[in-house]
């Protein structure tokens, strides 16, 4: 029997992100760990994310990065 394993990069690829701050939104295309520091419990990842203006895909924007925390400490 083999378990199924994930990793965080995994995980968050196909992922709605919104930010607030930047008021941009989009679909994680994927994802890398990154360097930035968020505290010991947490773990940083650049994403690469691909626009959402409506239902219309040829409306997409150039995609764009961004840092985000995943907490990964109890």
């Amino acid at each position: 029997m083999s378990a199924l394993t994930y990793t965080i990069d995994n995980l968050l690829v196909g992922k709605y992100y919104r930010s607030r701050s930047r008021k941009i939104e989009g679909i994680i295309q994927e994802a890398e760990t990154h360097d930035a520091w968020y505290g010991s419990e947490y773990q940083a990842y650049r994403v690469r994310v691909r626009p959402q203006f409506g239902d219309n895909p040829k409306s997409w924007g150039k995609d764009f990065y961004a840092i985000v925390a995943v907490k990964v400490g109890s």
